[in-house]
């Protein structure tokens, strides 16, 4: 990449997995998925070793683009390898985008890999669930019915359809 070819002939220092890491955390947050993938196809070609926090910031560039298929996908690549099970708020991440994007079944699957992988759900991921979903209780019967709600504005009711 020339970004780190040009801190190399300025600096004289080499990029690192943690330099690329860096990199990738940038180019998530900002929005910017197709550089995110390139720097990480580089920083392979280069010969580095992806870790936990590689995959991290590539599954949040694709929840912040909201791919979440894209997302899902790498998860289940890296679960394959007990030094990559990532972390509760990666899943938490995954799970609430899911939630706003009204995918029911992945939201079901990304739970369901979540208690396996890292454990119970955080309260703040439950509540976040909650008030998109039918009743929390449910998930444990799988049973996946995403509430519409909207407001009357007449009388400021609030109806909820199933």
């Amino acid at each position: 990449m020339e970004t780190f070819a040009e801190a190399q002939s300025v600096f004289g220092c080499s990029p690192t997995v943690h330099s690329y890491n860096a990199l990738l955390d940038a180019y998530s947050k900002v929005g910017e998925t197709v550089q995110a993938f390139q720097a990480f196809e580089d920083m392979k070609n280069r010969g580095f070793i992806p870790n936990k926090t590689t995959f991290s910031s590539l599954i949040l560039t694709c929840v912040n683009d909201g791919d979440c298929d894209r997302a899902v996908t790498i998860l289940k690549t890296v679960r394959e390898n007990p030094d990559l099970i990532q972390s509760g708020s990666v899943y938490s991440a995954l799970i609430k985008k899911a939630v706003r994007l009204k995918r029911g079944e992945l939201v079901s699957e990304l739970i369901r890999l979540h208690k396996k992988d890292v454990g119970e759900l955080t309260n703040d991921t439950k509540l976040y669930i909650k008030r998109g979903w039918v009743d929390y209780n449910d998930l444990t019967a799988n049973t996946y019915k995403l509430k519409e709600t909207r407001t009357n504005n007449i009388n400021n009711t609030t109806i909820s359809r199933y």
